[in-house]
């Protein structure tokens, strides 16, 4: 199908051989990144975050594009919003301890 082999390897190893799974995964990946412009790479981890759930990953990536403005390391504002679900507040109060 094309995907690229980096995010069909990453996603093997958080999905397992499920092929049905991994094309879901890059076909998700793909849509919300073209939609928005999100980094794929964050897209990659919001969508295995929240178990393949478009829209709850649409929403950590928009509230995790918020507070990388804030210069938050990045790996920080994903656990944050993961640990906090998704409560923009809580997140921000997480990262400012």
């Amino acid at each position: 199908m094309g995907f690229p082999l980096k995010r069909l390897i990453f996603g093997c190893k958080k999905l397992g051989d499920s092929q049905d799974l991994l094309i879901k995964f890059c076909l998700l990946v793909e849509k919300i990144g073209e939609k928005n412009s999100f980094p794929l790479d964050a897209v990659e981890k919001a969508l295995l975050a929240h178990n393949l759930d478009e829209k709850k990953a649409v929403e950590h990536l928009t509230l995790y594009s918020k507070m990388t403005e804030f210069g938050f390391d990045e790996e920080n504002i994903h656990s944050a919003l993961i640990s906090c679900e998704l409560d923009y507040e809580k997140s921000l109060e997480k990262l400012l301890e």
